[in-house]
C-alpha cells in the first residue's frame, strides 16, 4: 500500500472528506484503469487523471503532501466587494422600486435586470457584473418576485389579469357604445 502524506487532517468540510477517500483509493488501486476507478470513485476520467498526477509527483518527491483543503475555503474570492456595498445597493433598489410603483401604480415589481440596467451607476457597474449582484443578493437573503420560478409564475399571471382586465374594459365599452347607437338610431325615427 502507498502511504500518502496528507496536510491537514482535520477535515472541516465534505469536500475534504471526499477528496481524501477519494485520494487513498486511487493509490490503493494504482494499477487500475482510470475508467475502472472512475466507476468506483464517482469521478470523472479527467479527475482520475489529475488525481493520478498528483500522487505520482508526490511519491516522486516533487511535493511533500497532497493537498486536501479547497484553495477558496474562506471565499476570498467573494468578499472583494463588501456586504455593505450591497446592503447600500439593494436598499436604492427598493427605493427606486416604490417610487416606480407610487408613479405607476400597479403591483409590478422592478426587476434586477432592469434596475442594473437603467438605474445603477457606472461605477458600480465596472466593478460587478449583473450574474454577480443576483448571486450575493441571493446569497444575503435579498429577495424580488423575478429571481424565484414561483415568483415568474406569480408575475406573469398578473400580467396575464390585467390583460385581460383591460381587454373585459374595452369589450363592455364597445357593448355600450353599440347600445348607445343603436338607441340613438331608435330614436331618431320615432
Amino acid at each position: 500500500m502507498i502511504k500518502l502524506n496528507l496536510k491537514n487532517t482535520n477535515l472541516s468540510t465534505e469536500y475534504e472528506k471526499n477528496r481524501i477517500l477519494n485520494l487513498k483509493t486511487i493509490a490503493i488501486h494504482k494499477n487500475w484503469t482510470n475508467e475502472q476507478l472512475s466507476l468506483k470513485t464517482g469521478l470523472s476520467v479527467r479527475t482520475i487523471i489529475r488525481y493520478k498526477k498528483e500522487i505520482f509527483n508526490t511519491e516522486k518527491g516533487d511535493k511533500s503532501f497532497v493537498r486536501t483543503k479547497h484553495k477558496n475555503i474562506n471565499k476570498v474570492k467573494d468578499r472583494k466587494i463588501s456586504d455593505d456595498l450591497f446592503q447600500e445597493i439593494y436598499k436604492q433598489y427598493l427605493e427606486t422600486n416604490n417610487a416606480i410603483i407610487d408613479i405607476e401604480r400597479t403591483d409590478n415589481e422592478l426587476s434586477y435586470k432592469e434596475f442594473y440596467e437603467t438605474f445603477l451607476d457606472q461605477n458600480i457597474k465596472e466593478k460587478l457584473s449583473y450574474s454577480w449582484m443576483i448571486y450575493r443578493f441571493n446569497e444575503l437573503g435579498f429577495h424580488n418576485r423575478h429571481t424565484t420560478k414561483r415568483g415568474r409564475k406569480i408575475t406573469r399571471d398578473l400580467k396575464k389579469i390585467k390583460k385581460l382586465n383591460e381587454e373585459t374594459h374595452m369589450m363592455i365599452a364597445e357593448i355600450q357604445n353599440k347600445q348607445n347607437t343603436t338607441k340613438n338610431k331608435e330614436w331618431f325615427w320615432i
